[in-house]
């Protein structure tokens, strides 16, 4: 989580690639908060590799982020907002 703070764009962005293959299979969920930290990250490209992440993690790993993928929704960039939208409907999907 560390890194996440790191001024270098490829570092926070390499952080949450790895965070993404961590979880993807359901293993590690103690990641979880690493990928809502992500949401709030600047620039926008790491929000959306965060909601790609969450995108595809596990029914039983995506219903765990339904408290913080929401917030995401009122998003100043429309990309990520679409994003967020459509990852909002998959994680109620899986309640």
């Amino acid at each position: 989580d560390k890194l996440l703070k790191r001024d270098n764009f490829e570092v926070r962005r390499s952080v949450v690639d790895y965070v993404a293959k961590l979880t993807d299979s359901g293993a590690h969920p103690e990641y979880l908060p690493v990928l809502k930290s992500a949401l709030t990250l600047s620039p926008y490209q790491l929000r959306l590799d965060a909601l790609d992440a969450i995108a595809s993690l596990p029914p039983e790993l995506k219903r765990q982020t339904a408290s913080f993928v929401s917030n995401c929704a009122s998003d100043p960039n429309a990309e990520v907002k679409a994003s967020c939208l459509q990852v909002t409907g998959q994680v109620r999907g899986q309640r």
